[in-house]
């Protein structure tokens, strides 16, 4: 950057430089704007514009950032500039999906399906060009796939689009989705407690509740990018709001990319049935694939038919392999088919570069060796860091333990522009493609890409305000390409964690499983504690979802491998009591009962402890008929838990007092515990169940567990 360099008379002479680069120099170049002031008075007469001075304002203030920050990680759409071309059928049954939102009529679902580069991106960017002329809202939400893929990702992202466009639908989103929003301060209702299952159901439908909202003025279309990667709750929650959509005037639409041979996704498959249609894209034949050469030629230019065939034979019909072959060939008139390469440019026998086209490869690769030593730098970070790129987070790595480094980003940054590698999305940059990111991050040697994965995690957690927000998908992610273990299998139990608030059950357990896997060739105390704390948490989603034999199975697991004496006499108590719970339910009397021994004597003298398992064997009783010996085990449990001011045993006491009461004939008394429990704040709201459910799922609760903070 030459010393002289001004800020503000690029603004002012028109100069085009990234936004985020103009704001981060007005803040280091402040003393430098009442020089050019004066000179701009003195020799012309003029004075900043008002919008120059309110972008002053903004930036000092903060506003410039806060206001694009929540979509800083998305790409905005952009208009096709040109025709589409070989699509007629796909955009005839768009119009006709327009035509019938516009009309009043529900709009069902459209799942565009088709290999790497086919156009998925380029149809969506038609659909909202023709929902536009109709007058017609559009939402975006895109999955980020590739890297940690969050619980509910591509909602979340379609939330954040609805919230910024409309911030009074704030308060209609459930809390539970809400607290996954940045930033979120909603006051929509939390759901009842229920059974985790049916908490899942009510969550579902708060969402269409949401969504009913949101066309009370007219129809919308929401579209959700790259859905084939996005977590098993977003495919279950799709699915819910296009079966059970009613009148829904909503056109779902959603990109699915699949590779070649691949079958239509399961839940796609079952929505056929439901006013979904599929628009698989196909390769271009020759006259559209030439057809779409000449459409963005450059004026005056022409195209060879030797060309147009070589390009034809390499891109094998795909557009985007073909437009990207175009512009690299027309940029440089040396480059040469990869066929006729005896150098690097062989593409590697790796399987893992099997699904990157060898024109891409090539194509990629002639542009890396045009580069700078900083700009190849810079895009190992990017892709690194993934498709999207945060400026924010590229420019703390780049700039980390280099206080002279903003000159070379922006230089870097400039370079790999001018290359058609990176593009500027607002604040932030995004590959072109992405196979584009693909390329660059298998280029990348495995020593270079662990230390770029730790340096990502770390300045991630660094860049997080509140650690409860932070994005421990993604963490988890960059943690197993730094090949740190330990780290990664916990930032994916805390992703676990994270997709059982939100009632993903699959996801919880499919984020448990992956912590698993990692652990496997780990050795010592803390690979050994924390696979028992994971499969502990197994054992509680499969509880949760009613899979009792694989609940305990998963506790024995754990049991397992609690041959450490240090451990807390309250952990293993805890895990006996949960068995014993799983063997009640599955009328295993004997297991049962063994457990319910070995968790009493564990639990010494602590009266808390002790209402908890007389509760537990309470439930026993109750179950082996013995109703008489279940009420006293119950009332002391409930004298104990007041005792010791235990609301949640005392509450769950008077449930199994008056569940007991009920068959015994005892029916004011059983009122009396029905009064005290609504008294106590109790689940009155799931009246509606037998109240042995209520109980069951409260003793059940994996949420109630005393050993998590060894704090009797």
């Amino acid at each position: 950057m030459p010393e002289n360099f001004c800020p503000w008379t690029a603004i002012w002479s028109g100069l085009h430089f990234p936004v985020n680069i103009i704001a981060n120099f007005i803040l280091m170049s402040l003393p430098q704007y009442d020089v050019c002031r004066e000179i701009l008075r003195g020799e012309l007469g003029m004075s900043p514009s008002p919008g120059t001075k309110k972008t002053l304002d903004d930036v000092v203030e903060g506003k410039l950032r806060d206001k694009v920050e929540p979509h800083a990680h998305r790409a905005p759409v952009s208009g096709p500039a040109t025709p589409i071309i070989g699509r007629a059928e796909e955009c005839a049954m768009i119009d006709q999906r327009l035509e019938n939102l516009s009309n009043g009529l529900f709009g069902g679902g459209l799942f565009i399906n088709g290999e790497a580069g086919t156009g998925k991106t380029r149809l969506v960017q038609e659909l909202i060009q023709r929902a536009r002329k109709k007058h017609l809202p559009f939402f975006l939400g895109r999955t980020n796939a590739g890297t940690g893929n969050m619980v509910y990702g591509p909602f979340i992202e379609l939330f954040i689009d609805i919230l910024n466009k409309q911030p009074e639908m704030e308060n209609m989103l459930p809390v539970e989705l809400g607290h996954l929003i940045p930033g979120f301060s909603g006051k929509g209702q939390s759901l009842p407690y229920a059974d985790k299952l049916a908490a899942k159901g009510y969550l579902f439908a708060q969402v269409y509740r949401f969504f009913i909202k949101l066309t009370l003025e007219g129809p919308a279309v929401i579209i959700l990018e790259d859905l084939h990667a996005a977590d098993q709750g977003s495919k279950e929650l799709i699915s819910y709001l296009i079966q059970y959509r009613g009148q829904l005037p909503i056109l779902f639409v959603a990109t699915l990319r699949k590779e070649v041979g691949d079958p239509l996704p399961g839940f796609v498959f079952d929505l056929q049935d439901h006013f979904v249609g599929v628009l698989a894209l196909a390769p271009l034949t020759y006259e559209e694939h030439v057809t779409l050469l000449h459409l963005h030629t450059e004026e005056n230019a022409i195209i060879g038919t030797d060309t147009a065939n070589h390009i034809y034979h390499l891109a094998e019909g795909n557009p985007l392999y073909a437009l990207e072959l175009l512009r690299h060939y027309s940029e440089d008139r040396t480059a040469s088919p990869p066929k006729q390469r005896q150098d690097a440019g062989i593409m590697p026998s790796s399987p893992v570069w099997e699904n990157i086209p060898t024109s891409i490869f090539q194509m990629v690769e002639q542009k890396l060796e045009k580069l700078s030593p900083p700009a190849h730098h810079l895009l190992y970070i990017a892709a690194v860091i993934g498709r999207q790129v945060p400026y924010e987070l590229l420019a703390s790595i780049w700039n980390s333990g280099n206080r002279n480094a903003e000159d070379g980003l922006f230089n870097a940054l400039q370079e790999v522009i001018r290359a058609r590698l990176l593009e500027e999305h607002g604040l932030d940059y995004c590959f072109r493609h992405a196979l584009v990111q693909e390329t660059i991050y298998l280029s990348i040697s495995e020593a270079r890409r662990q230390i770029l994965h730790k340096q990502v995690a770390g300045r991630i957690l660094e860049l997080s305000a509140d650690p409860d927000e932070a994005p421990v998908e993604l963490i988890a992610w960059h943690y197993l390409g730094a090949r740190d273990m330990l780290e990664a299998a916990n930032y994916l139990k805390k992703a676990g964690k994270r997709a059982e608030n939100v009632y993903a059950h699959e996801d919880a357990l499919q984020r448990y499983r992956e912590a698993c896997d990692v652990l496997k060739r780990e050795k010592g105390n803390p690979a050994m504690n924390l696979k028992r704390e994971i499969l502990e948490r197994i054992g509680d989603v499969y509880r949760a979802c009613g899979q009792l034999e694989k609940s305990y199975g998963a506790y024995e697991k754990a049991i397992s491998l609690t041959q450490d004496t240090s451990l807390n006499n309250l952990y293993l108590m805890e895990l006996h009591r949960k068995m014993a719970v799983a063997a009640i339910s599955l009328t295993e009397n004997d297991r049962s009962k063994k457990h319910l021994m070995k968790a009493f004597e564990l639990a010494g003298g602590n009266p808390r402890l002790q209402a908890r398992l007389f509760l537990t064997k309470a439930l026993y009783l109750w179950h082996l008929n013995r109703l008489e010996e279940a009420y006293e085990l119950a009332q002391k449990a409930l004298r104990r838990a007041k005792k010791t001011e235990a609301k949640a045993e005392a509450s769950q006491a008077c449930e199994i007092l008056a569940m007991t009461c009920l068959p015994l004939g005892r029916w004011e008394e059983g009122l009396k515990y029905e009064m005290e429990l609504q008294f106590m704040g109790g689940p009155r709201k799931l009246l509606s169940q037998p109240i042995y459910t209520i109980v069951w799922e409260n003793i059940m609760s994996p949420e109630v567990s005393l050993y998590k903070r060894h704090d009797p």
